[in-house]
């Protein structure tokens, strides 16, 4: 291999050099700060000053006023939480729930949903404190097609009983829409 004479390579200039022809100085002093930056800083010296200050006092009247009332306050530790229910009522929750998760959910939502597909908007469904009934709010255009879905929601398979709680003419934008409101009551699953 031939040896490559030190002269053929170009003449990199130092960094040093670069530097000064660009005016940068790494090894000089910082300039201090103008005089707006101390003002700004001494006024939010000043500002955090007062506000602990104030924070403070206002503690010390609170805890002032709550002894003249004679108000003491719990410590965390001793602070006194609800008793929990007893176990026959626990187990009565216990039932219930497993009673509503029991329920065919997917059956009766498919009832609700594909008796008059596009005919009725649902709004609201609410189940009620009793197992197996429910509370269902849906809008129609007419009463005609608010009749017609109860009327089919009654022969839906889980379904066992649908009454009319009320209803009322409403306008939704542009548009007047009969806003009805049905109780329904369905099999329980056993």
């Amino acid at each position: 291999m031939a040896r490559m004479d030190k002269t053929a390579w170009p003449a990199w200039p130092r960094v040093s050099d670069m530097a000064q022809r660009l005016g940068m100085n790494f090894v000089g002093h910082r300039p201090l700060a103008s005089g707006l930056g101390w003002v700004l800083l001494v006024a939010g010296v000043l500002t955090l000053v007062v506000s602990a200050t104030a924070w403070i006092t206002a503690r010390t009247d609170r805890e002032a006023a709550q002894t003249s009332l004679g108000v003491r306050s719990a410590p965390p530790e001793r602070r006194v939480t609800a008793p929990l229910p007893a176990s026959s009522e626990l187990d009565k929750v216990r039932l219930r729930t497993q009673t509503q998760m029991a329920q065919p959910w997917a059956r009766w939502l498919d009832a609700l949903e594909g008796v008059e597909p596009g005919a009725v908007a649902l709004i609201d469904i609410q189940l009620q404190s009793s197992p197996a009934q429910a509370r269902v709010t849906g809008e129609a255009r007419d009463m005609g097609q608010a009749l017609r879905y109860l009327e089919r929601l009654q022969g839906a398979s889980p379904i066992r009983s649908v009454v009319l709680a009320s209803h009322e003419q409403v306008r939704v934008g542009e548009a007047d829409v009969l806003r009805f409101v049905l109780d329904l009551q369905w099999e329980p699953q056993p």
